[in-house]
């Protein structure tokens, strides 16, 4: 019996006792007499907090690595499927709007110096042209300001034809029935800018007169010069087209009166 209760305090004895320093649950193995074994093997139970820590930390690295760069390609794609299709609209509409500006405004002002006529600055007579050192241009039938001046334009045209003027009394408008007694030929552009009255030409400089006009006005705009006023104008677009239209005279007739002029520029 008594080694029966010596046996069971024995084994009593030999369990692991917790000190009260083992917040962790570490436990030990002392000695009968008290002290601790220096022999003792330690167990430290795993720590919860420690665990949570670890496990915060990987799921931030995975989601670092994968989740965030694929929201990213996610928001980009959405952000070019919905965005892009917009941009391309509002693109397309602002030449429409930069026209719809620009149109009135023509006649206004232009990038560089181009005005349509504004400025009276040949007089009104050829000694007050050649005074106020501008130049006649038969294509014009007009006494312009060297800036008005489209000096290469004019160049090329006249040598298309000798373009002839003649002066009349005869009180008509077309000199086809006009016997050459009564019709007199000016002897070139000099003679024909100094000519005070009305001209009669062919036709055919009617034609060229237009073409030439409105190659001058669209030069004028494209590289931002002056011109003279009249071309501005929607009416003498108006009326070039209805010479062009007209296909019932021959281009030789001596049908069209001119009147040399002085515009603004």
């Amino acid at each position: 019996m008594a080694d029966f209760l010596h046996n069971k305090k024995t084994s009593a004895e030999s369990q692991p006792q917790y000190s009260p320093g083992d917040v962790n649950g570490d436990f030990h193995h002392p000695k009968a007499d008290g002290s601790e074994s220096s022999s003792c093997c330690w167990y430290a139970a795993p720590n919860r907090k420690r665990r949570r820590e670890y496990l915060m930390y990987a799921v931030l690295a995975i989601a670092a690595t994968f989740i965030i760069p694929a929201l990213l390609a996610l928001g980009v794609s959405v952000g070019v499927i919905v965005i892009w299709p917009i941009l391309q609209t509002m693109a397309a509409s602002l030449p429409n709007q930069a026209a719809a500006v620009a149109a009135p405004a023509l006649l206004q002002t232009a990038p560089g110096a181009f005005k349509a006529g504004s400025e009276f600055r040949c007089g009104n007579s050829p000694a007050e042209a050649r005074s106020m050192n501008c130049v006649f241009d038969l294509m014009s039938a007009a006494w312009l300001p060297r800036d008005c001046f489209d000096q290469e334009l004019n160049a090329e045209f006249m040598e298309i034809d000798p373009w002839e003027f003649y002066t009349s009394d005869a009180p008509v408008y077309d000199l086809r029935d006009v016997p050459d007694s009564q019709k007199t030929l000016l002897a070139g552009p000099e003679a024909i800018g100094d000519s005070p009255g009305s001209l009669w030409t062919s036709r055919r400089f009617h034609i060229t007169h237009c073409i030439y006009s409105w190659k001058q006005m669209h030069r004028s705009i494209e590289r931002g010069w002056k011109m003279e006023g009249t071309l501005a104008t929607y009416h003498h677009t108006e009326h070039c087209s209805t010479a062009l239209a007209n296909t019932s005279v021959p281009l030789d007739a001596i049908v069209t009166r001119v009147e040399i002029s002085f515009p603004a520029c």
